[in-house]
């Protein structure tokens, strides 16, 4: 590590004061996580080799199952039934099933969606004529399906170990996330990608249990937490939109290696793309070039000049005309050929806010060799571990992020607000954040 890097590492470490701090007060230790990849099934089977426990009815009521091992549940216009041995029941709009160890694993089949397995009870509700499946499942169960999905088992330990410190932080800070729909938050990438128990996997749940019950808080309230697949050597700076000290641009040490990536267009091809995304102006392009950045150089806006008319577009425009898969980050310039060609030339994978998991990757190695509370004092300096999952208060201080921009999960280009001063995030959140990019 080179003399600067190694210098801005320990100062931000130091600036963030990280020790933990016991959290007072009850914490809930359980989430309810909406089950979004089965869509709104009519028909759904639920087994556990282990033997069903009671089922419980919106109402209160309870029936008994004698340890069956499996309930099927089928939505009618207005009610559901639950069929057991002995045949179906009606339970009205809502039902909960759980094993009869609280330790067991329940199988759901859904049709047209391959199997999946989950810890905890699984309810099934009926709004109008739509179902919803949600996992009630304790918060630490939640990490061991969430945390192999968020970040490859491959990365060292104590990169592993802040992904999951800042997985556990996410749902105090997102609980009223899905309040409308009844759960906490979703199972996609619209919230953080929870594959259930057939996702975990051994590496990431040594994370987990090594972390058991920290979080990140900030002046006594949850850290509102964000992280992409690669911030391409320098981290958004969220705080030029959002009062949010903690979530502001930091660099990595340069022998950090990042993605880079590159496209080239010919111009009368991306002046085609852009008429069909609604850009009038780039008739007859002539130049497409970064009018705008933010101060960790990513881009902002673009000028699109065509033959008779130049227009100023936000580079979501950009994206949305090329696709997501080309454009990877904000973080890019453009490079006119005498061809009639742009090229351009990018790095990182993501919106590059907060915790950069191939930079956390990289500092976990040798010669950084950073702990994992070390990692996060250098993405989100200022903040402070603290033993127990706290709950969520309403004003408190989170910055939210929108979902992934044309994306198909359930909050794509989600205008959520912050609760820190209302205004709307930027359209651009390039959210990446689960593939691993490199083959080492």
């Amino acid at each position: 590590m080179n003399s600067i890097a190694r210098t801005a590492i320990i100062g931000l470490i130091a600036i963030a004061a990280i020790a933990a701090r016991a959290w007072s007060g009850p914490a809930d230790d359980t989430a309810r996580i909406g089950l979004t990849y089965f869509g709104s099934p009519n028909h759904v089977v639920l087994t556990c080799a282990g033997g069903l426990g009671p089922i419980r009815t919106g109402s209160g009521a309870t029936l008994k199952c004698d340890l069956a091992q499996s309930a099927t549940v089928d939505a009618a216009k207005a009610a559901l039934t639950v069929t057991l041995d002995a045949g179906p029941i009606d339970v009205g709009t809502s039902v909960t099933i759980a094993p009869a160890d609280p330790a067991g694993i329940i199988t759901i089949e859904a049709p047209g969606r391959s199997a999946r397995k989950y810890r905890g009870s699984i309810e099934v509700d009926l709004t109008g004529e739509a179902t919803r499946l949600i996992n009630v499942v304790n918060i630490e169960d939640y990490l061991l399906g969430v945390l192999p999905s968020e970040m490859p088992e491959s990365y060292p330990v104590e990169a592993l170990k802040a992904q999951a410190i800042a997985a556990r932080t996410y749902l105090p800070a997102n609980r009223n996330k899905h309040a409308s729909q009844g759960f906490d938050v979703c199972d996609s990438t619209h919230c953080q990608t929870y594959g259930g128990v057939l996702a975990e996997k051994a590496g990431t749940t040594t994370a987990v249990m090594a972390t058991r019950g920290q979080v990140l808080v900030y002046d006594g309230r949850p850290a509102s937490v964000m992280y992409s697949t690669d911030c391409g050597g320098v981290t958004r700076n969220y705080s030029d939109i959002q009062p949010v000290p903690y979530l502001r641009s930091v660099t990595e040490p340069e022998d950090i290696r990042h993605i880079t990536w590159q496209e080239s267009f010919a111009l009368g091809d991306l002046e085609k793309k852009l008429l069909k995304a609604g850009v009038k102006e780039a008739a007859g392009l002539k130049s497409v070039a970064v009018a705008t950045t933010d101060t960790s150089g990513r881009a902002l806006d673009l000028t699109i000049t065509g033959s008779s008319a130049s227009k100023t577009i936000p580079v979501s425009a950009l994206r949305s005309a090329l696709g997501a898969d080309l454009i990877k980050s904000a973080l890019f310039t453009i490079d006119p050929a005498a061809d009639g060609s742009i090229t351009i030339k990018g790095r990182g994978w993501g919106h590059g806010v907060g915790l950069c998991q191939v930079g956390a990757k990289g500092l976990a190695l040798a010669p950084h060799n950073l702990t994992c509370d070390q990692i996060l004092a250098h993405y989100f300096p200022g903040t402070q571990l603290s033993s127990g999952v706290p709950p969520i208060t309403p004003g408190a201080d989170v910055a939210m992020i929108p979902g992934s921009v044309g994306n198909s999960t359930p909050g794509a280009g989600d205008p959520r607000r912050s609760c820190v001063s209302g205004k709307k995030p930027p359209k651009e959140p390039f959210d990446v954040r689960v593939r691993d990019p490199w083959d080492f």
